[in-house]
């Protein structure tokens, strides 16, 4: 009975994210995720299996778990300019690059069509979209995204940037 009971405790524990003791805003599925300031924002490849130069990630649009590169493809100094593209309740983050992180980016989705990215603010994997096609322009899309959160993290990119 002792085992029985300790067996539930533990599974309710694992199972039941506010119980772990994790912020509201870092629960699994919660797409309002919150943002105080810009510390980082890293866009890294996503693996299909774990090695030595991978983290298991969370991500905040799903509650899926990803095998995130440790090295980014482009951080927050690549980025020049951000804006959003609106379409009612969510938003395109349109990002600016520098001409080194847009030719990493155009090199990087030349060989990864149909893999995935990992775009992680200040440490949080916000989503994972997968390349539909190499990306050639001079403007990394990501969508959909919450446009409330895009709004204000496009204010703080371009804040950091002024």
């Amino acid at each position: 009975m002792k085992r029985l009971l300790l067996f539930c405790t533990c599974l309710l524990f694992v199972t039941f994210p506010g119980f772990a003791g994790e912020p509201p805003h870092l629960e699994r599925g919660h797409n309002q995720i919150e943002i105080e300031g810009l510390q980082s924002i890293d866009i890294s490849p996503v693996f299909d299996l774990p090695t030595g130069n991978t983290v298991d990630m969370v991500c905040q649009e799903d509650g899926a778990i990803f095998h995130v590169g440790l090295k980014p493809v482009l951080t927050l100094p690549d980025i020049i300019h951000a804006a959003v593209s609106e379409d009612q309740e969510m938003a395109t983050l349109l990002l600016d690059l520098t001409e080194d992180g847009g030719n990493r980016r155009r090199e990087f989705t030349l060989v990864n069509v149909g893999k995935r990215l990992a775009f992680i603010v200040n440490g949080v994997l916000i989503k994972t979209p997968i390349i539909r096609v190499p990306i050639t322009g001079g403007i990394l899309a990501i969508d959909p995204v919450d446009k409330v959160f895009a709004e204000k993290l496009v204010e703080l990119i371009n804040n950091r940037i002024k």
